[in-house]
């Protein structure tokens, strides 16, 4: 069985970074040596669901979406890449985020219960925290020397890392590891490709608290 992004019964974590800007920039991600942090929000979720959904371009069911559920309360379900999946033409973005979408039992949210949420969470979502970790981790160590950051702005992002990492891993009760991405061929006869990229592997997560 070909292994998807999510697996149903399993909880991750999920991010919003809340910030303030002084100024428009190219990236929605928070940018520590510039932006003014406010508040970095965990979100403990579990994976409830996995459909075949299809694209923006046609009806064929050839992605894989999911829906997650709050473990600490809340009747609200989030979607991640359903009922259509959406990709750029070069990235996969929306692989990563979950988004608020109706209430436990189907329904659309109504405005009362969109009112208790943010253009973030209803709009465009909130982060995989081990993909929003990835993303920081090159950044402070890029594989280009084209990528170098100033030294200062290596320290903030450094530091920021060490923040959000340390806040993930004490609400899910887990440790983050660092894996080579290795590449399986679609050709099974040759060998797996080592790609020198490393990504954040959450260990298993403590169990959820009791209410």
């Amino acid at each position: 069985m070909t292994k998807t992004r999510y697996e149903p019964g399993k909880e991750y974590a999920f991010v919003d970074v809340k910030y303030e800007r002084p100024e428009p920039m190219f990236t929605s991600l928070y940018v520590p040596w510039s932006d003014t942090l406010k508040e970095i929000v965990v979100r403990r979720m579990k994976c409830v669901e996995h459909h075949r959904v299809p694209g923006d371009w046609d009806d064929e069911l050839k992605y894989d979406g999911f829906i997650f559920q709050n473990t600490e309360g809340g009747e609200e379900r989030w979607y991640n890449q359903y009922p259509r999946a959406s990709y750029g033409q070069t990235t996969d973005d929306e692989n990563w985020k979950i988004k608020v979408a109706e209430d436990r039992n189907g329904v659309k949210l109504s405005e009362e219960a969109a009112d208790k949420y943010s253009d973030t969470e209803i709009l465009w979502g909130v982060q995989d925290a081990a993909k929003y970790l990835d993303i920081i981790h090159n950044g402070v160590n890029p594989r280009h020397s084209r990528d170098e950051l100033e030294p200062d702005q290596k320290v903030a992002l450094q530091g920021f890392y060490d923040q959000l990492k340390q806040a993930v891993e004490e609400k899910m009760g887990c440790q983050f590891e660092l894996e080579e991405l290795i590449v399986q061929p679609i050709d099974k006869s040759k060998p797996p490709r080592h790609t020198g990229i490393l990504h954040h592997k959450m260990s298993e997560p403590a169990p959820t608290p009791a209410p």
